[in-house]
This record gives structure tokens, C-alpha cells and sequence, in this order.
């Protein structure tokens, strides 16, 4: 199959793709022009390369985890598998980088990537920030949604509901809802390098503005803010969002001949060319088996053979 495949994709851990006689070197010798992309935990050096590679913990291992909720909290990891599809996104570029420069050399190429750098990649401005700060941030008392945002940025409690603010002068804001010891506490942070009191500067800021909003709705202060050009958000909730009017563009219907007709994501990148792509469901366990082996030039009887030792499962 490697002889006459474009691409090959494959995520064993270091050193176990050697073993099978699978890694890069062994196949370009039998097929020069193969993209041949690994993507791993941790790489394939460090003392770490062979411990497996989750979404969780390496959310946990390159300090994500740190970098919000309160100091008296647990870690707060994403509850979204961000770390396997930002390498997933990069292993993506990457293969299409190689095959863009097989157009033009012939030659394939290795690609490499790992989840650690992946999730480093997405911290990029926090970690840069971080090596460049002589005193770091720590997270303080107000349940922040990044340390190294400066306030009002997080989430707060309305009379129903919740609000997201983003950036915005915090004097500005006070003065829109009503709170103008806003002003006199923006002139009143601390230098950097004194941690402790910049934490307590930005609890006494959280919680100033987070007695405010919470008496009123929050579709009140999301206009009032909006007016004044505050960056600002109703948080919702699934329900909600997908009932949204701005959603639907991006919602499909799709019939699987198992599970039925169900709704799901719409591809996220549109194309003139084919703007409503048809989409396929999720193949069933072992549906192209028979034509990905007889494409690779095996004959119904070596097919034969191999699923009679369930080298090879045909659904």
C-alpha cells in the first residue's frame, strides 16, 4: 500500500513504527515521493516520549490547567479535547505544506508532530509572556478566566443568566453601570513585580463589578455595554446556542445507515466551488476493507486468506 500511497498518517508512540517497519525510512526507500507524518505525545526524545499522549494531561504537564479558575480552586482544565485538535490541525498544515512541495521537488517527506508542542503553540502568548515577566501572575481569590488577562476579563453572574466581558477600561465600564470606584481602582494597580497585591487588585475589581451585574438581567447590561462598544457576550448554553439564528448556516442534517438521520457541525471551510458538499456519515467497522485491498493490487484469495486469520475484518 505504501508503494503507491501519497500519505501516510500514523500515532504509535516513538520507536514502535520501526518496529513494525513502518517508519519513514523504510518506506521512502519503497515509495521516494510518501508524505509520512507521525503525530505524539511528547515527541521522540525527552524523558517523557514514551509516556502516552492525552488530552488531559497535557493540558495538565504544559500548565493550561494553571492559567484560570481561583486560587483556592482545583486546576481548571478545558472541557474541550483542545490539545488533540490542535495537533490534529497541525499535522493537517504540515502534510500539506509537504505534498504543496512535492509539487514542485518530487520528493516526499517526514512530518513530525507532538501534542506537547501543539498545546504550546496555542499558550504561545501566555508562555512568551510569562519568560518575559520577571514576577508572574498568580491566580487570586475571583474565579479568573486567565491570569494574564488584566480586568475586567472573565465571566459574572447576572439577576438570570451570565455575561462575558472581555477587554475594556475598566473606568468606562464603571461609569456604565454604575459603579465609579472603577475609575479610582484602574489608577490604582499595582507595579507587576508585587504579586500579591496584584491579585488582591484584581479580586477587588471582579468582585465590584460582579455585585453590580448581578442586579440586573443579563440581556440588560449586554445592550447597555454593547452601546458604548464594551466587548461583551450572554453566555450560553447549548440549547440556546444551536437555536440561535446565527448558528443554522453552520448545522447540517446527515443520514447514517445505522444510527439514523441526525443533525451535526457543517464542514467548517466553504468552498465556491462546491458550496453544500455532500456529506458522508462515519464509516461502519471495517466497510472498505475489500476495496482499500483490492486497490492495493491484493487478489480475492489472498483477501481471503487474511480474513479468515482476522489479519483483516470486512464489514
Amino acid at each position: 500500500m505504501a508503494r503507491d500511497a501519497d500519505v501516510l498518517i500514523q500515532n504509535f508512540r516513538p520507536r514502535v513504527a520501526g518496529k513494525l517497519g513502518i517508519d519513514y525510512q523504510m518506506l521512502k526507500a519503497i515509495n521516494p515521493a510518501l508524505v509520512w507524518c507521525a503525530i505524539s505525545g511528547y515527541g521522540d526524545e525527552g524523558p517523557l516520549q514514551d509516556r502516552p499522549g492525552q488530552d488531559l494531561l497535557l493540558q495538565s504537564f504544559t500548565g493550561l490547567t494553571m492559567n484560570a479558575g481561583s486560587a483556592s480552586g482545583l486546576p481548571h482544565p478545558s472541557p474541550l479535547y483542545m490539545v488533540d485538535t490542535s495537533a490534529s490541525h497541525l499535522a493537517c498544515e504540515g502534510i500539506l505544506a509537504a505534498l504543496v512541495a512535492r509539487g514542485r521537488t518530487g520528493k516526499g517527506q517526514e512530518v513530525k508532530v507532538s501534542m506537547i508542542a501543539a498545546i504550546m503553540e496555542m499558550q504561545i502568548q501566555e508562555l512568551t509572556s510569562h519568560m518575559a515577566t520577571d514576577a508572574a501572575p498568580r491566580r487570586s481569590g475571583s474565579p479568573a478566566a486567565s491570569i494574564w488577562m488584566e480586568p475586567p476579563y472573565g465571566i459574572y453572574a447576572g439577576k438570570t443568566g451570565h455575561i462575558a466581558l472581555a477587554q475594556g477600561d475598566i473606568a468606562v465600564i464603571g461609569e456604565i453601570i454604575g459603579v465609579p470606584e472603577l475609575a479610582t481602582l484602574k489608577a490604582s494597580r499595582p507595579a507587576q513585580a508585587d504579586v500579591a497585591a496584584l491579585g488582591r487588585w484584581r479580586d477587588a475589581i471582579y468582585d465590584a463589578i460582579a455585585a453590580r451585574l448581578a442586579t440586573k438581567v443579563v440581556a440588560h447590561w449586554d445592550t447597555i455595554l454593547t452601546e458604548r462598544g464594551i466587548w461583551c457576550g450572554i453566555v450560553l448554553d447549548y440549547d440556546a446556542f444551536l437555536a440561535h439564528p446565527q448558528t443554522q448556516s453552520y448545522l447540517a442534517r446527515i443520514r447514517h445507515p445505522l444510527g439514523g438521520e441526525y443533525t451535526t457541525v457543517a464542514p467548517a471551510i466553504r468552498f465556491s466551488d462546491d458550496p453544500q458538499p455532500a456529506l458522508r456519515p462515519a464509516p461502519a467497522y471495517g466497510a472498505h476493507t475489500l476495496e482499500v485491498l483490492r486497490e492495493a493490487g491484493l487478489s480475492d484469495s489472498e483477501i481471503a486468506v487474511l480474513l479468515a486469520s482476522n489479519a483483516a475484518i470486512a464489514g
